[in-house]
């Protein structure tokens, strides 16, 4: 399992609204969170299940929260 919290306080005082920099506010951002988890269990000595997922929120400077959900599941064999 793994977190990330990443937050900046005065990013947006060098970025203010209506400055001179007002095309670079959807790409700067002011908070970004990460987190991700995996579970693996062996069914056999060589049968390996996983599965994993992961999530990310970023927020920009102009408002925009996009965020992105992930998911895999694998199955190994190991001969």
């Amino acid at each position: 399992m793994n977190a990330t919290y990443a937050h900046s306080k005065n990013i947006g005082k060098l970025f203010p609204r209506g400055g001179a920099e007002i095309d670079l506010l959807g790409t700067v951002a002011d908070t970004t969170m990460y987190g991700e988890g995996t579970l693996l269990w062996d069914a056999t000595p060589s049968v390996r299940f996983g599965i994993s997922g992961q999530y990310m929120r970023v927020r920009y400077l102009d408002g925009n929260e996009p965020h992105n959900i992930r998911g895999i599941g694998q199955a190994l064999y190991v001969f």
